[in-house]
């Protein structure tokens, strides 16, 4: 199966993730630090505590998150959408955001589901593609190294980056935070970066 089909397919599986209800137990480990899919730590090159949450509000037991309104083109905000994706309230801004108010423990669950979905994907793409040695991130979200063989076809390096900025972005804004997330493809052999995507920078320039 070509990346690109998977891509779709995953694609919406993970957009899918605020219109369906989703369970986990929120586990995990220090924000921040750089891991592969196996959970192991490798460095720590940062705090996600450290930055703002400006699209999200504490209401105590429960948040209001605000989203961009593309992200819920199409969706009616009716009872029976809050009530199916068990969301307190969700309203439609007049500048177009839609913000969802939600119990903290579905938020969790979100971001567990998120979570669970990249380390699935991960794992996948390791068995399925020979060119591809490791995967790590951190544990905020805002940054990958790609590990492969040099000689792997580079038509492709631009593909995985791209796969995963998107589940990325998400968990990032399941915290109320603005997305920022590095993507570095390396040599395995000796470490020099490949390529390098700031998102949603280059997405952004990509569809200019």
């Amino acid at each position: 199966m070509k990346i690109k089909t998977v891509f779709l397919i995953n694609l919406l599986m993970v957009f899918l993730l605020l219109f369906a209800a989703c369970g986990g137990d929120g586990s995990g480990g220090n924000a921040g630090d750089i891991k592969g899919g196996n959970g192991v730590s490798e460095s720590n090159p940062g705090d996600s505590a450290e930055r703002e949450h400006p699209y999200l509000v504490d209401n105590g037991d429960s948040v209001s998150l605000t989203f961009p309104g593309a992200m819920f083109e199409g969706v009616e905000l009716s009872q029976e959408f809050k009530t199916v994706n068990n969301y307190i309230d969700a309203i439609k801004n007049r500048d177009g955001t839609v913000t969802i108010t939600m119990t903290k423990e579905r938020q969790q669950e979100f971001l567990t589901s998120i979570k669970d979905t990249v380390d699935y994907n991960i794992e996948y793409f390791k068995s399925e593609l020979d060119y591809l040695k490791e995967i790590k991130y951190a544990e905020d979200f805002t940054a990958m190294e790609i590990l492969v063989d040099s000689d792997m076809d580079k038509d492709n390096l631009r593909e995985l980056p791209y796969f995963f900025s998107l589940p990325f972005e998400q968990y990032q804004q399941m915290l109320g935070q603005e997305p920022q997330v590095s993507i570095s493809v390396l040599d395995q052999e000796n470490g020099k970066v490949l390529l390098k995507l700031d998102f949603p920078e280059d997405e952004q320039k990509s569809g200019s």
